[in-house]
């Protein structure tokens, strides 16, 4: 019960302060953002990797 009441107090106060809850919001954006950036650079390398191996092949076989 102690729990429950104490996460209560804590929502309260999160949602009295909309700074705070704004600036969480932007936080979990901006990570969100940079995650999709990182796995965007990473499929490009693969990408990259796929090419240079097809062109190393071709060069290898002539």
């Amino acid at each position: 019960i102690g729990y429950r009441l104490g996460t209560a107090k804590i929502g309260e106060t999160q949602t009295d302060n909309p700074v705070g809850v704004l600036n969480a919001l932007a936080f979990t954006l901006v990570l969100g953002l940079l995650e999709v950036i990182t796995d965007a650079y990473f499929v490009i390398q693969q990408g990259e990797i796929l090419v240079q191996r097809f062109f190393i092949e071709l060069l290898l076989v002539e």
